[in-house]
Parts: C-alpha cells; sequence; structure tokens
C-alpha cells in the first residue's frame, strides 16, 4: 500500500495505473431516509399504485445522482473535473 504522502506525489499515469491494476470499479449509492422523501415530495398526492409511485421515485433519484455525479457539467464530467482540481493543487 502506497502512503497518502508518496500517493500525492506520483504522476498522475501512475495513479491512472494504480486504479487500473485495482481491478473493476463499482460506483454505489447507498441512500438513507428515501422513504421519507418520498413523503416529503409526493406525501400530499394520490396514486393508484402508491408502491409502483414510490419504485418509480426511488429510480429517478438515482439516474438523478448518477448525472449530477457523472454525467456533462460544462463539457466535461464533475468526476474530471474534481480530479483536475486535486492535481492541480498539488
Amino acid at each position: 500500500m502506497v502512503s497518502l504522502e508518496n500517493f500525492l506525489e506520483l504522476p498522475a499515469k501512475e495513479v491512472a495505473q494504480l486504479v487500473r491494476d485495482s481491478g473493476p470499479k463499482v460506483v454505489v449509492f447507498p441512500i438513507n431516509g428515501i422513504r421519507r422523501w418520498f413523503m416529503l415530495e409526493y406525501g400530499s398526492r394520490k396514486f393508484d399504485d402508491p408502491i409502483a409511485a414510490y419504485y418509480e421515485a426511488k429510480r429517478r433519484l438515482g439516474f438523478e445522482l448518477e448525472h449530477n455525479n457523472f454525467v456533462s457539467v460544462s463539457g466535461t464530467n464533475w468526476l474530471t473535473q474534481r480530479i483536475v482540481r486535486i492535481l492541480a493543487n498539488r
């Protein structure tokens, strides 16, 4: 394992290789409080099938989170912008 001090000194190409060598990448959005969020957002509405409405809202929220974190923001994705900022401040 590389120490934080040594990691921060690594060139971007070496960091990229470490990430590639570590295997497949997975992104998880652990969300707590979805039912409370649903009740705040949709509690006053009437649904023919409230459970289906809940799952649909939950699905849309997941897509929105993914979009906000990974899809185009000012011509490049959020993750790339964050990495560039980190590297620029080294």
